[in-house]
């Protein structure tokens, strides 16, 4: 009798499943940005899964910044859609996961800006320009003070990225900062939180 073998059979986990569907839903747009999902005891009754299940998948969705839950009776969990502090996170998580230098971050940085840059100088608008020179007057205006510098220095990184108008390699760029600044940040000794305060790159979607 020949052998006969099988492979093991992986089977998901329910709350993995009902994730995955909710996921589809909110980024095919099925499901609006800000529109509430069904209530926990709704989805129990549709998906015939249990609470914790539920649970579960919407907790995924959470840190996955898809879904947003506020407690309480009057609470609920509302559809997002991906934003750049989504990216921010898994590409810190990645750096640090794999321990990429800081000079690596710095090279990767120099890789993408020329590009970024040409894009800006074609596709600035006035109110984008003045946002440069003002940046650039402060980066200028905070030399002495090396925190302050830091911050100033990837805000104006993150002026030209947001000049560019183009959406993904800008929100790449302005996400590889937000690692590229933690690293100097951390170096610099930075005690008062002035890098976190004065970083936040948001890459405009309507170009």
């Amino acid at each position: 009798m020949p052998d006969f073998k099988l492979a093991p059979i992986v089977v998901p986990k329910t709350s993995d499943v009902l994730a995955n569907e909710l996921r589809r839903q909110i980024l095919g747009g099925a499901v609006a940005p800000g529109a509430s999902l069904p209530a926990e005891r709704d989805l129990v009754t549709q998906t015939g899964l249990s609470r914790g299940s539920v649970r579960e998948a919407l907790r995924i969705l959470e840190a996955e910044g898809l879904v947003s839950t506020r407690p309480g009776r009057m609470g609920g969990s509302v559809a997002r859609q991906p934003g750049d502090d989504s990216l921010a996170k898994y590409i810190s998580l990645f750096v640090h996961g794999r321990g990429i230098t800081l000079l690596s971050l710095l090279q990767t940085r120099e890789a993408f800006e020329p590009s970024i840059a040409a894009l800006a100088a074609e596709n600035r608008t006035d109110e984008e320009l003045q946002q440069l020179i003002a940046v650039t007057e402060r980066v200028e205006a905070a030399y002495a003070d090396t925190p302050l510098y830091l911050a100033e220095n990837v805000a104006w990184h993150c002026a030209v990225a947001n000049a560019s108008c183009d959406v993904a390699r800008g929100a790449e760029f302005a996400s590889g900062l937000a690692s590229f600044g933690a690293n100097r940040k951390r170096s610099a000794g930075d005690q008062n939180g002035v890098f976190e305060s004065r970083t936040s790159c948001r890459i405009p979607p309507d170009c």
